[in-house]
């Protein structure tokens, strides 16, 4: 292409942008939130409408928290011997599940330990933050599931050790584009 009126040549190229359709962050047992990359966290809620939690109690602590940006989504935590979140309706596909943790008790490795599933199959087994990442320190984990419609729920349930399951992020994310596995 070429121009004497002095200016370059332009070249539209399309673009599609892919969405997700489902698409939601907890602040678990905390309040609505935007954090520092700009994603609105909304406040916990019980088990009613679109979604939230069934079962469980909430902690909190004021003291900083390594390894983030955002202390306040770290800061509060849901906890009990088993507790869920239940996402409502969601559509079948491929979803990213987001699962952020802090460990805000006394608590020494190997006396919280416990797993987490999704639709009933585990994504974290075993799961011990004061073992892998120490305590008042961001604990995040990210796992891709395949969803076959309906009700998603995500569980936490003690496995061994004393103390109960922890639970402070969460986010649901539809995968707009999954990768084939084949």
């Amino acid at each position: 292409m070429s121009s004497n009126d002095g200016r370059k040549p332009a070249q539209l190229v399309p673009v599609t942008l892919a969405a997700s359709a489902y698409w939601v962050g907890v602040n678990v047992a905390g309040a609505a939130f935007t954090d520092a990359a700009g994603f609105a966290w909304s406040a916990d809620q019980r088990s009613h409408g679109s979604w939230g939690y069934v079962g469980g109690a909430t902690k909190s602590t004021r003291a900083g928290i390594a390894s983030t940006q955002d202390d306040k989504l770290f800061q509060t935590q849901r906890t009990g011997k088993t507790f869920s979140y239940v996402f409502k309706n969601a559509p079948a596909g491929s979803y990213v599940i987001g699962l952020g943790f802090a460990e805000i008790d006394h608590v020494k490795a190997g006396k919280r330990q416990f797993d987490v599933l999704v639709d009933g199959a585990p994504v974290l087994y075993d799961h011990d933050v004061q073992a892998e990442v120490g305590r008042l320190t961001a604990d995040t984990h990210t796992v891709t599931v395949q969803h076959a419609g309906g009700d998603l729920t995500v569980k936490l349930a003690g496995n061994t050790g004393q103390s109960d399951p922890i639970l402070s992020t969460l986010k649901v994310l539809e995968d707009p584009h999954p990768i084939a596995k084949g």
